[in-house]
């Protein structure tokens, strides 16, 4: 069973907003990779869609953040594609909801196309068939939810979540039967995650 990217957006506004972050995670061993980019937004964006104060202050993008540390849509483009060719994708909200959407908008602008595949399934949907496929125990699922990280709602941090899961799962398949749960929530312990900006 191969495992996906997980990505995530953050937006200026959930109703006629744009992109202003994009981040991905990945799981490499016991370890999540993640990364992320910031869009600067071109000035028609900004003449036609809304900035929202509240998505805002839950994401922590400013627009001065943007406009100096943000690249142009085709530049952050092609920084994606570089990095996830060919490479199948799950989006937060799956392939017809909100990110697909503003993803659209980021290519549409960089008139590029996606050099990845964008699976169906939202990132939930793809953990919870997880799973299902190797039976998780309920008491190891609880220990799961017990030490599973928070998303800060930040692009790739939240990604990095979906990523953890994978190998949370990975690890309470691999449990002996009647093994301590102690030994295992140690396990949890010790996926290694990045750190919140």
């Amino acid at each position: 069973m191969s495992d996906p990217v997980f990505m995530d957006l953050e937006a200026s506004s959930l109703i006629s907003g744009f992109p202003v972050e994009i981040g991905w995670a990945r799981q490499e061993g016991i370890s999540v990779r993640m990364n992320s980019i910031l869009v600067a937004p071109p000035d028609k964006w900004l003449e036609t869609c809304a900035w929202d104060q509240n998505a805002q202050h839950i994401h922590g993008v400013t627009l001065d953040l943007l406009r100096s540390q943000g690249h142009l849509p085709s530049d952050v483009c092609r920084y994606i594609n570089n990095e996830l060719e060919n490479v199948a994708v799950v989006l937060d909200t799956g392939a017809t909801g909100a990110d697909v959407q503003w993803l659209k908008q980021l290519y549409a602008e960089a008139r590029t196309e996606p050099s990845f595949t964008i699976l169906t399934a939202t990132s939930e949907e793809v953990v919870q068939n997880r799973l299902g496929f190797w039976n998780v125990p309920p008491e190891h699922l609880q220990i799961m939810h017990e030490h599973a990280p928070t998303p800060p709602h930040r692009a790739a941090e939240d990604a990095a979540v979906w990523a953890w899961w994978l190998i949370a799962v990975e690890f309470a398949s691999s449990q002996p039967s009647g093994a301590d749960n102690k030994s295992f929530a140690s396990q949890l312990k010790s996926i290694e995650i990045p750190r919140s900006r």
